[in-house]
């Protein structure tokens, strides 16, 4: 019975290069019988994965049972929490029409006040768009803990929300309240969309709660192909970044390639292929804007 497993950076964990053998042994691996294909597309991103269907399930579900007793669970829980941070993120707020916020303080405040300080600001927010007949989105980051899970010495908040609204109203709902100061600044992607934000804001993800957000952020669309892609195809991808290029842009007309990495495992044979692309109307605007500011 063939067996394939979504979550296959459970177990593809290593970056480590390997020797053209070493990949051919993985990836061409007689119990593997062909790839998965699944296409995540947050906002004007493409993110291509590719993983192993199993010709035994009982192979899967051994190694997965290795791994999850070595401390990798923790980096792996890590590493998909920051994935989906970055998804929503590049889903729901578009570019240069959103802003990025960050809230501080002159005086500490203690956790619960600060609490209460962000959810007024957010019902601030809440009352400025229904005014203006704006839909609102928000996604909010508080560092309550530090890596070490000591509370963190200074306090602040960070926020991505939609645009749509004045400024000026916006920084004086933080003002009002004589805190500190507000810093706020359009959402610019770079090459990689907004990942440079979101791997920002993924540093702070320590503690129980990672992240908090308004009900009306949604999920990017996911995509199976019919077809799966085949040991060959796998390999020549896993050998050649160059060519992965070339294949991938020859395959989504209208994206660019980003990057690309593969990674293997010390428990299973096979390999998971992730990469990323980028919508080429993005590229244009993302280029226009920064000839505008020149």
């Amino acid at each position: 019975m063939l067996y394939a497993e979504e979550k296959s950076e459970l177990l593809y964990d290593s970056t480590e290069e390997r020797s053209g053998v070493e990949i051919a042994e993985a990836v061409r691996s007689e119990a593997v019988e062909n790839y998965r294909v699944r296409l995540t597309r947050p906002g004007p991103m493409l993110e291509i994965e590719a993983y192993p269907i199993f010709r035994q399930r009982k192979d899967w579900i051994r190694a997965k049972r290795i791994a999850r007793t070595c401390a990798a669970q923790e980096k792996v829980n890590d590493r998909r929490a920051r994935m989906r941070l970055d998804r929503i993120i590049q889903h729901n707020f578009p570019e240069y029409d959103s802003y990025v916020i960050g809230l501080d303080y002159e005086d500490e405040p203690t956790r619960e006040q600060a609490e209460k300080d962000r959810a007024a600001f957010v019902r601030g927010l809440r009352k400025l768009y229904k005014d203006a007949g704006i839909e609102l989105k928000w996604l909010a980051v508080t560092p309550w803990l530090t890596k070490t899970g000591r509370p963190v010495k200074r306090l602040h908040h960070h926020l991505v929300i939609t645009g749509g609204v004045d400024e000026k109203a916006i920084r004086a709902l933080w003002m009002k309240r004589k805190n500190g100061r507000i810093h706020l600044d359009p959402l610019q992607p770079d090459n990689n969309g907004v990942t440079g934000l979101s791997r920002y804001l993924a540093e702070h993800l320590h503690g129980t709660k990672r992240w908090t957000g308004s009900r009306n952020l949604e999920e990017p669309p996911v995509i199976y192909p019919k077809r799966h892609m085949g040991k060959s195809r796998a390999y020549k991808l896993a050998m050649d970044y160059e060519a992965a290029r070339t294949i991938f842009e020859n395959q989504h007309k209208d994206y660019t390639f980003v990057s690309m990495e593969v990674r293997f495992s010390e428990y299973v044979d096979g390999a998971y292929i992730y990469a990323r692309m980028r919508r080429k109307d993005a590229w244009e605007r993302q280029f226009s804007s920064s000839r505008r500011k020149e």
